[in-house]
């Protein structure tokens, strides 16, 4: 039986970086939108929890333990959460490097430091709407399926039905007794 679409880890948000101000202004905003917030300053921590618990939006520094260590947990983040939306906060990310970033589908939202209160908002609520539609989109192409193995199934013993009626139909063909045809069966 398909699995019923719950969003419980939508709003459930982990976010990285090396500052403590940030992490506490970014907890602070979020939790006043009713996100519940896993805070933590190192990719290895990072690490260890997306190894245990799920998360709908996933927030990274750029600069976490040096250029490229926020971009090596992004890609870990996409490996290991692939429906989590991830947003990468930075401040001076060149083009190039940007331009990287989106192309490998790291990243749902780039946000730069400091960030306007309201942009944050909108993204994490946006992050996490992405991560429920996602969440929704599995449940019903999982229900489809099902539904489409079990008309299948229909299917068959219907045809199979439709054939044992036909045999006896001959049989009573080449019997004295006339019978009247029976229906045949379909599936719609």
């Amino acid at each position: 039986m398909a699995e019923e679409y719950t969003n419980q880890n939508a709003k459930r948000a982990l976010v990285v970086d090396s500052d403590p101000a940030v992490l506490q202004a970014i907890k602070d905003q979020l939790r006043n939108q009713g996100f519940h917030i896993t805070a933590v300053d190192t990719d290895t921590m990072a690490t260890e929890h997306l190894k245990s618990e799920m998360f709908g939006v996933i927030f990274v520094d750029h600069d976490l333990g040096g250029p490229a260590g926020g971009i090596k947990l992004l890609e870990l983040a996409k490996e290991m959460q692939p429906d989590g939306s991830r947003l990468l906060l930075a401040s001076g990310v060149g083009v190039d490097d940007m331009t990287r970033i989106v192309t490998k589908g790291l990243v749902f939202r780039y946000l730069t430091k400091p960030w306007m209160t309201n942009d944050m908002k909108v993204a994490a609520l946006n992050a996490a709407e992405r991560y429920s539609l996602r969440k929704e989109i599995d449940a019903q192409e999982s229900r489809i399926h099902t539904l489409t193995e079990k008309l299948q199934i229909a299917e068959q013993a219907v045809s199979q039905v439709n054939a044992n009626r036909e045999v006896g139909e001959e049989a009573s063909e080449d019997s004295e007794t006339p019978t009247a045809p029976a229906p045949r069966i379909s599936v719609s």
